[in-house]
């Protein structure tokens, strides 16, 4: 079979139009981790007609699955979640060259783009290298923890590589980014803010925490990037009552796992050390795993082929760089991992995340180039 129409850019003026479309349509629709049912059903029946084999997991992941010449598997991904819960304002609007609306780069304009890609597919006649699984996953962001594609690993095998269809096409995530995220609760007597003056406030001594933790001794081995952060406070119970209880949410995170297993050692004993004077209990959250033992060659092989993608449309090579994202789990596995974006420009996780529209049509032409690696 021939390869795909050497005209990546009359395809992607082609579909231009449908993609932008597309990317509103589905910005319009709530999709917090662990409530993805929505936009999972609304993905389903635009792709039924064509792909009758479409299915849903037992988790939410939705899941096309094309077979190729080689039994050999690649996994493209696209996450469905976003950061924003339930209630936020999701009016897409077109003003200044921009699509303007909360999620439509993180992970909206992807998950568009990968629809567009397999109707594509299905209206011409091309053979595959080998087999591939799309897959519009879920909880990827936040405390979804990459539920998605912990259980999609699982169910699988003879996998080549994870191809993350994430973030924008000027910089690429070629290693990821582990974590590990906690709750901590700080308890103590509480009482009365005026007949019980004196007595310990929970806030107070959760600050001091905080303080001890920003404090700790931060781990970046062999150039690895580590790093802190207190995402949430909460605690009290009025301006005149002493607070018996103060919790918050901490990560740490980095791109070498030797870094966080020091880290751990580090929290732990800050922990410790705390809890003898003031009752402080931890929950684990979430855990992402770093990389494993992959195979550098194919790794490289991998990531010049997404390098070569963007500069043939962008005249540019993108900046590498590391990233927490549904790759992680792969590549904990020493399964070479990559990602490709389709947008330029996000200001992502903000209300007023936007996307350039000119940019969509290179991102459409990225992925359709990247893709043409799997035609016969």
């Amino acid at each position: 079979m021939r390869k795909m129409l050497n005209n990546y850019v009359f395809l992607a003026k082609k579909y231009h139009n449908d993609y932008i479309n597309l990317t509103c349509k589905l910005c319009t629709i709530s999709s917090p981790s662990y409530d993805e049912k929505n936009k999972a059903d609304y993905i389903i029946e635009l792709l039924k007609d064509d792909y009758p084999n479409i299915y849903k997991d037992e988790v939410g992941n939705v899941i096309v699955d094309m077979k190729g010449e080689s039994d050999e598997l690649s996994i493209f991904t696209a996450h469905i979640d976003t950061v924003f819960p339930h209630g936020t304002k999701l009016n897409p609007e077109i003003k200044d060259d921009r699509i303007w609306c909360p999620s439509v780069g993180d992970n909206t304009a992807n998950v568009a783009a990968m629809i567009i890609l397999l109707k594509y597919l299905k209206s011409s006649s091309f053979e595959l290298t080998n087999n591939i699984k799309f897959v519009f996953s879920v909880g990827e962001e936040g405390l979804g923890n990459l539920y998605g594609v912990k259980h999609l690993m699982k169910n699988v095998s003879n996998v080549k590589e994870f191809i993350a269809v994430d973030c924008g096409y000027k910089l690429i995530d070629i290693n990821p980014v582990g974590s590990k995220r906690y709750e901590i609760e700080v308890e103590t007597e509480g009482g009365h803010s005026y007949f019980a003056y004196g007595r310990k406030n929970a806030i107070l001594e959760a600050s001091k925490l905080i303080n001890e933790l920003y404090a700790m001794k931060i781990e970046n081995i062999n150039g690895s990037k580590t790093t802190i952060n207190v995402g949430t406070i909460s605690g009290g119970t009025s301006v005149n009552t002493i607070a018996s209880k103060c919790s918050f949410l901490f990560e740490y995170r980095s791109s070498s796992d030797e870094s966080i297993k020091l880290m751990d050692n580090h929290f732990k004993e800050i922990i410790d050390n705390f809890s003898k004077s003031t009752k402080t209990s931890v929950k684990l959250l979430g855990e992402r795993p770093s990389k494993g033992n992959v195979d550098a060659n194919k790794h490289r092989e991998l990531i010049d082929k997404v390098r070569k993608a963007i500069f043939d449309v962008v005249g540019e090579y993108p900046t590498e760089s590391s990233g927490s994202m549904d790759f992680n789990i792969a590549m904990s596995m020493g399964i070479p991992g990559v990602s490709i974006g389709c947008y330029e420009e996000s200001n992502c996780h903000c209300l007023d995340e936007n996307i350039k529209i000119d940019g969509m049509k290179k991102g459409l032409e990225v992925l359709f180039r990247f893709f043409d690696n799997y035609i016969k």
